[in-house]
């Protein structure tokens, strides 16, 4: 579908010129007739396949269609990522109640239908919806295994007093894993494994709201699979005291999560590391 971008609206800067939005992403200069009315009926949306023979029963030369597009393309409507509709929230017992409620409470806000599920517990019953790994400080090991043994995509979502993370999104098989991030980290640091040992299972009873709720939207959008590539996956650090940071994060190659046998080797290679090798005690 063509749209024009209502955050670029046609405004008439004089009596013979068109700008697009405050900003001007786009201007025209003595639009036509024809123009004119195909920029109505682009206010309105029309389907691309319609384009020709609207602008021709509008008056439009053959093929000028086509070139006025081009020209006003900056004020189009981008396609978007479809939004998840349903997600499973899943818990564990080291973030607070009222943690969990304010989240859940954002979530809906963004429009995310979600379940509750509880870790350790049964495995999501159905694969197909995304599981949001509710917990505090890092995903324990064991938690990041069976969600990726059940081939689920999941979306740590970190909490941590003054901070929260959210991300990567994991897609079994085609994305970095949290076990990919916990063998990063450990080759930047190698004291990591025995921090992060430290940290798991320490609960946390306190997380400002405001932080919550943003990082909730952000979780929502992370969802849709914005900044995540077969290569690269996003994570997110919100504080209270400073900006936004991204990370980006690509799949390591000591870990079989994306062999040619499918996610269920990688899962396998992380269990092993995880009773076995100090470097996946904490996988995100």
């Amino acid at each position: 579908m063509l749209r024009l971008d209502p955050a670029f609206p046609p405004l008439w800067r004089s009596p013979w010129a068109v700008q697009f939005g405050l900003d001007a992403v786009a201007t025209l200069t003595t639009p036509t007739v024809w123009q004119e009315r195909l920029l109505h009926e682009l206010g309105n949306g029309l389907p691309a396949a319609a384009l020709p023979l609207v602008a021709a029963s509008l008056g439009a030369p053959a093929g000028a269609a086509e070139d006025f597009l081009a020209e006003i393309s900056p004020a189009l409507e981008r396609p978007r990522s479809a939004s998840p509709t349903r997600a499973v929230i899943q818990v564990g017992d080291d973030v607070a109640p009222a943690v969990i409620e304010t989240l859940q409470d954002a979530m809906a806000c963004c429009g995310l239908a979600w379940e509750r599920a509880v870790w350790p517990g049964d495995p999501p019953s159905d694969p197909a919806v995304p599981v949001i790994a509710l917990a505090a400080h890092l995903v324990h090991p064991a938690r990041a295994a069976a969600l990726m043994a059940a081939d689920v995509t999941h979306l740590p979502f970190i909490v941590a007093g003054s901070r929260v993370r959210v991300g990567p999104l994991v897609v079994p098989g085609v994305t970095a894993c949290l076990s990919c991030v916990a063998l990063t980290a450990t080759d930047a640091d190698g004291g990591w494994p025995l921090l992060a040992a430290q940290l798991c299972g320490r609960p946390i009873s306190d997380v400002s709201a405001t932080l919550l709720v943003e990082a909730a939207a952000r979780a929502v959008r992370l969802l849709s699979g914005e900044g995540t590539t077969p290569s690269t996956t996003t994570e997110l650090v919100l504080t209270t005291a400073s900006a936004l940071r991204s990370r980006r994060h690509r799949p390591h190659e000591q870990c079989g999560c994306r062999s040619p046998a499918g996610s269920a080797t990688g899962v396998d290679h992380a269990l092993r590391a995880t009773s076995s090798d100090p470097r996946s005690a904490r996988p995100a």
